[in-house]
């Protein structure tokens, strides 16, 4: 049973790193290949595995014991806090994907502020 469950969290892992390489692959970069924007791949797949961990184990015992009112409220923050920590997740991947593909390009001038 365990190697079961164990088996489907990896099949799905490597579903989901597959969509996110897809969309983050058809996005604007500098990465001159799929390679280049893996870092950002992976921390995003990792951050909605965390995410989907968090919201299924934690969220879901937590948001069963409450009455009506309540219940709706609270799934309504859970959603919302969800698409807030995926769409940071997302920034941050593709903050890494350029700081890496802009330290490995010769020639390139960082921006600085001020």
């Amino acid at each position: 049973m365990l190697g079961g469950i164990v088996a489907s969290w990896v099949v799905v892992s490597v579903m989901m790193l597959a969509l996110v390489l897809g969309v983050i692959g058809r996005l604007p970069h500098r990465a001159p290949s799929w390679t280049g924007l893996l870092p950002g791949v992976l921390l995003m797949t990792v951050a909605l595995r965390a995410l989907t961990l968090v919201s299924g184990v934690y969220f879901a015992d937590r948001l069963d014991r409450v009455d009506d009112l309540y219940g709706g409220l609270g799934i309504a923050v859970v959603i919302l806090l969800y698409l807030y920590v995926a769409s940071r997740a997302f920034v941050w991947c593709q903050f890494l994907n350029a700081t890496i593909a802009g330290a490995s390009t010769p020639g390139l001038t960082p921006i600085t502020r001020g």
